[in-house]
């Protein structure tokens, strides 16, 4: 079974209702305390309180930083980076922190058009905020989660007031924190304040697998709420965490999209270029397919198959590296097989590693040996024989084929 965490924005999302709810699944005070303590940089500069409280009748846990003098400074990543590194707690919460802290550098970077080493956070590199991150990252590494659900987010309306006056509601760092990751946003209950903050998109986007409704688990260990500090019209100021269990399918279904565009004006030499690129920003498939256009003229369709999380970054890429004007893109659905890689010892040629695939009752489907491990044999066999013999063994010891 995966072990599931499903977090729901229906009334935004913060640092503090994070950090809220993963301790309302009742996780160890005290023990939170004494790793928090291993932030050695920041010890004696604030208290945390933790209680429990009401939100429109829902029970749910507060966390409240007060720092101990008010802060004139502000913080580069750098120096955040820093703060972490030279902590005591364990490797995977400070690399979780690290790139939580990085995706707010983006998006700082990118609304002020400076580099990363630029930056220098308000709001965010407060030491409230390092308390919120680094604390998310010691309770929720602590978890040992297999998939992250999130939900589409409330991202309130209205406007507010940051460090560089008056703005929109979304913020412009939260805004670009919702882009790039393609976050649904549902405003469906209105209302006229900030419920989402960077600090809380930057947490969510960093950890999510992806966006979805209400997943169907097989088991609910624990529902929780992590409060906020509004009292809202319509909604209670909460966040809700169900933690619970979906069974390891050996086959699933999920959701992707497809990028597509027409090009008719591009040379040729370039297309590799930009499969490279496509694939290594987490492309799953790029593949070209010659077309005729309007006036007989000879073209290509590029298209690309991609997680929800890399789209936006991979139109980016196509916009950048072709000549297009234009992306078509739709949402498909996806079958697919459990793959599993082992090495077999095969007579004559060594250790080969085979690629299978499993159906949902666990059955073996599909079976075929690597490519790469059979072009390393081809100094004394030729290619197409290594496969006959790999072949006969995948369907004598693997499909149990006489």
């Amino acid at each position: 079974m995966k072990k599931v965490a499903f977090f729901e924005c229906f009334a935004g999302a913060s640092g503090d209702m994070i950090l809220g709810a993963l301790l309302d699944l009742g996780i160890d005070r005290d023990w939170f305390f004494k790793e928090l303590e291993k932030i050695g940089d920041i010890n004696n500069q604030y208290k945390i309180k933790i209680s429990d409280i009401l939100k429109k009748g829902i029970k749910a846990t507060d966390v409240n930083v007060e720092l101990e003098k008010h802060e004139h400074h502000h913080r580069g990543l750098s120096c955040i980076v820093n703060i972490i590194d030279s902590s005591e707690i364990s490797v995977k919460a400070k690399d979780l922190a690290k790139k939580i802290f990085t995706n707010l550098a983006k998006a700082e970077a990118h609304i002020h058009q400076k580099s990363l080493d630029e930056i220098h956070f308000h709001e965010v590199g407060a030491i409230d905020a390092i308390v919120d991150i680094a604390g998310f990252s010691i309770l929720y590494t602590s978890l040992n989660i297999d998939k992250v659900y999130v939900s589409p987010v409330n991202t309130g309306i209205g406007f507010v007031k940051c460090a560089h006056g008056t703005m929109p509601v979304p913020a412009p760092a939260t805004l670009y924190l919702i882009n790039e990751s393609g976050w649904p946003i549902d405003n469906g209950s209105i209302e006229k304040t900030e419920l989402l903050t960077p600090t809380g998109a930057a947490i969510l986007i960093t950890i999510c697998d992806e966006f979805k409704t209400y997943p169907t688990f097989n088991k609910i260990n624990k529902v929780a709420y992590g409060s906020g500090k509004k009292d809202l019209e319509n909604l209670p100021n909460v966040l809700r965490l169900s933690i619970g269990e979906i069974e390891r399918n050996f086959g699933s279904q999920d959701n992707i999209w497809v990028l597509e565009t027409n090009i008719d004006d591009m040379q040729p030499e370039i297309y590799e270029n930009v499969m490279n690129k496509l694939y290594k920003n987490r492309a799953l498939e790029v593949y070209i397919t010659p077309v005729i256009m309007k006036k007989s003229r000879p073209a290509c369709v590029l298209k690309v198959i991609c997680e929800q999380k890399h789209k936006n970054n991979l139109e980016n890429i196509i916009f950048k590296e072709t000549t297009t004007f234009g992306i078509r893109s739709y949402k498909v659905n996806r079958s697919v097989l459990n793959k599993e890689v082992i090495k077999a010892n095969i007579e004559n040629l060594g250790k080969i590693s085979i690629k299978i695939g499993k159906n949902q009752q666990g059955e073996i489907i599909s079976a075929k040996p690597e490519y790469e491990d059979c072009l390393k044999m081809t100094k004394n066999m030729p290619l197409k024989e290594i496969y006959h013999i790999i072949n006969d063994y995948i369907y004598k010891n693997i499909f149990k084929y006489k």
